[in-house]
């Protein structure tokens, strides 16, 4: 009795103290808002009673800058407008920087890149009813990019899980901006603009007005200025840029690999196929979801090679009567891969590799893992069907006792983390001349651009892509199903939120589509140095890429988590200033080498015309 008491007295004083405490209004405001918007009422119920539990924290977004002093105009204006970086994160309560207020919004892209731009407003009153549009981008000699190759957004502030039971608002949701909002006072709000520069797009300086206004405030003209540069972004076909991805809904599935594909992903992993029959010389196996697949990347220009599992077999035999590995299994099983492997000769248009099950481990296993010897045991089955291709993905260099490296000469390419544990892993698969794919790195700008290209990988995967026809609660905080993870969260997690309509992406994946354009200029470059005929310009290449080196971690893991909770988070402000600064350097070098090869005079050399672009400066800071 004395216990029971002591508890109750215990739950009763957090909540007082929670309650004393508090979160910051519109922290609050904004999580209620949220709760209220979802289309199940129940929610918000439950996130009351997590609440009084203490198994649902709210923390305040701590804003580290000083609010600047408004001048008289912006007083009377209403608002301050300013321009930040899209890798920094804005916060329903963040300030402007003196130098970030008025600045031209300003971008460089390729045809048919994809390239964003953001600004935010700092509302000193309630803005009624805003909105944003943008004009058409005019450039020299009558050329336009219209309007609607431009895509407005507003970033929506989420209560978003950090860890079990913990949630902070944050910017978490690029919703699209198709009617006015309200804004009151003091909730910083930015807008994200996307541009997709059309592939037959000239190149040259182009200019336009974004513009900002509501009901009860005076309009504002944000200048936007475009330099399109004249060359195409090359793709290397022998890259793999995926995700985890199910699609087993048919209705939902060409849009969400359009969406993939639009986000610089090349790959994804492919459902197993249906076995109707299996014995130790016959396999009767559907793969009418593999040719839709096929059908839908050929449609889309998905060229990457797909990743399947192989547990599907062992599913079917083991449901069969038969033990995993043990008398009568070899047979069926490398019978099965037999069929696939003809199935797949057919079509060499759709190249498949198969994976060893997932993470294999020595102890504490799940229904998806294996052991080193039994993923050395599928291995050898698979291996008695020539030419088939496999991948493992070890966590590490071992496991225990038991050492990994061995695989790397068992496989066709090996899959890890980018971290310290795989050291010996990645650096034998790299002097042995095989792929090296990097997964779970974290879903950034940096794991999937100059990381990869920094480890010498050839490929990222990520942990996971949803799909399926989503629901109107998918804003929810909290899971609408199950209890199996109490504490878990539903916010913050994925790249992209699915609604029975639409998918609602987050800054974080565009981050990744950056950062798969990053290897994309470095790829055009180095291609490009291949031709020969362009000394001076592969010398400073060579120089550019020590320096990339340099600063660029050598294992771009920070902040990995593996296991059942896999994936990473690459830290975006580490290398914020150098992003650009990079970026545009690998764009004049192509331009130089095209110049050199071409052998173009000053007066027609494209690096001439564009090397005085103000893009990619580093502040003296960052220098230092």
């Amino acid at each position: 009795m004395k216990l029971s008491h002591t508890i109750v007295f215990a739950t009763l004083f957090a909540i007082a103290v929670s309650s004393v405490l508090g979160t910051e209004p519109e922290a609050e405001r904004l999580l209620d808002e949220q709760l209220s918007s979802l289309g199940n009422p129940s929610v918000k119920n439950t996130v009351r009673l997590l609440r009084r539990l203490n198994k649902f924290f709210l923390l305040d977004h701590e804003e580290s800058l000083v609010p600047p002093r408004p001048t008289t105009e912006q007083t009377q204006t209403g608002y301050i407008w300013f321009n930040r970086n899209y890798m920094e994160e804005v916060y329903y309560n963040s300030v402007p920087r003196p130098t970030e207020i008025g600045a031209e919004l300003r971008l460089f892209a390729t045809p048919g890149e994809y390239e964003p731009a953001t600004f935010a407003v700092w509302p000193l009153t309630d803005l009624a009813g805003a909105t944003v549009s943008v004009s058409d981008l005019r450039g020299g000699g009558g050329t336009l990019i219209p309007s609607s190759q431009i895509e407005v957004r507003m970033t929506r502030q989420l209560a978003r899980g950090l860890e079990r039971f913990t949630y902070m608002v944050g910017p978490e949701a690029l919703t699209l901006l198709e009617k006015g909002v309200d804004i009151p006072k003091g909730r910083t709000t930015q807008f994200w603009l996307t541009l997709h520069v059309p592939d037959a797009q000239a190149a040259g300086e182009y200019h336009g007005t974004v513009l900002f206004k509501s009901f009860n405030r005076p309009a504002s003209e944000i200048p936007l200025r475009v330099v399109v540069l004249p060359f195409h972004l090359l793709e290397d076909s022998n890259t793999a840029f995926g995700w985890w991805y199910e699609g087993k809904i048919a209705a939902t599935r060409e849009r969400e690999m359009l969406d993939l594909h639009a986000h610089g992903c090349n790959t994804f992993t492919l459902p197993s196929p249906t076995i109707r029959s299996l014995s130790a010389t016959q396999a009767d196996i559907d793969f009418t979801a593999w040719e839709q697949y096929r059908t839908l990347c050929a449609k889309i220009g998905m060229k990457g090679v797909r990743q399947t599992g192989v547990g599907f077999i062992t599913a079917y035999l083991v449901t069969h009567g038969i033990k995993e590995l043990g008398v009568g299994f070899d047979a069926p099983f490398v019978t099965a891969m037999r069929a696939c492997k003809q199935w797949l000769d057919e079509r060499p248009d759709f190249p498949v590799v198969f994976s060893i099950f997932d993470e294999p481990r020595e102890a504490i296993l799940n229904a998806w893992n294996r052991t080193y010897d039994q993923s050395m045991a599928y291995i050898k089955l698979c291996r008695q069907v020539p030419g088939v291709r496999l991948t493992v993905n070890p966590v590490s260099d071992a496991s225990g006792s038991k050492d990994y490296t061995p695989f790397v000469d068992a496989v066709d390419i090996l899959s890890t983390h980018a971290w310290k544990g795989s050291t010996k892993l990645m650096a034998r698969t790299l002097k042995a001349g095989r792929p090296l794919w990097i997964y779970n790195n974290g879903t950034s700008r940096l794991s999937f651009g100059f990381g990869v290209w920094r480890t010498g990988a050839v490929g990222e995967w990520q942990y996971i892509y949803p799909s399926g026809t989503g629901t109107d609660d998918a804003f929810s905080p909290i899971p609408l199903h199950g209890h199996e993870n109490e504490g878990e969260p539903n916010t913050g997690i994925y790249p992209i939120y699915l609604f029975p309509e639409r998918i609602v992406t987050t800054p974080r994946f565009e981050w990744v589509r950056e950062g798969t354009d990053d290897y994309r200029y470095l790829y055009t470059l180095r291609e490009t140095l291949k031709k020969g005929g362009c000394p001076i310009a592969t010398v400073a290449a060579e120089k550019l890429f020590q320096e990339i080196r340099a600063i660029v971690p050598e294992y771009p893991a920070m902040g990995l988590i593996t296991g059942t909770e896999a994936g990473g988070s690459g830290d975006p402000s580490q290398l914020l200033s150098y992003y650009e600064n990079f970026r545009w350097r690998l764009a004049l070098l192509t331009l130089q080498a095209q110049d050199e090869i071409a052998k173009r005079t000053p007066t027609d050399s494209q690096w001439e015309r564009f090397k005085n672009y103000p893009f990619g400066k580093l502040s003296s800071a960052t220098i230092k």
